[in-house]
């Protein structure tokens, strides 16, 4: 059996298939990309900004535009929490 397709069904049909693996790969992977604000990461780790400051070597960040907007991944907090108590 041979199949012809159009190029608009091809379009459509490669959107289709795109847009599915899209919402797989963030389903899947949610945690790694729920990005958290600074403000929630001192809620989170009981601390001031400036202590999260100070161990911004131990807890990767996310520079979302250089110089101002800072997140954090989700699980990377979890891990770092996970650290402290190990």
């Amino acid at each position: 059996m041979n199949i012809t397709l159009t190029p608009t069904q091809m379009a459509e049909l490669i959107d289709s298939a795109r847009a599915e693996l899209v919402a797989q790969l963030i389903t899947r992977f949610a945690a790694d990309l729920q990005l958290l604000t600074v403000v929630q990461v001192c809620g989170l780790l009981n601390m001031n900004q400036k202590a999260l400051e100070s161990i911004k070597a131990d807890l990767p960040r996310v520079t979302i535009v250089p110089g101002s907007v800072i997140r954090y991944r989700a699980c990377d907090v979890a891990e770092f929490i996970q650290r402290r108590r190990d």
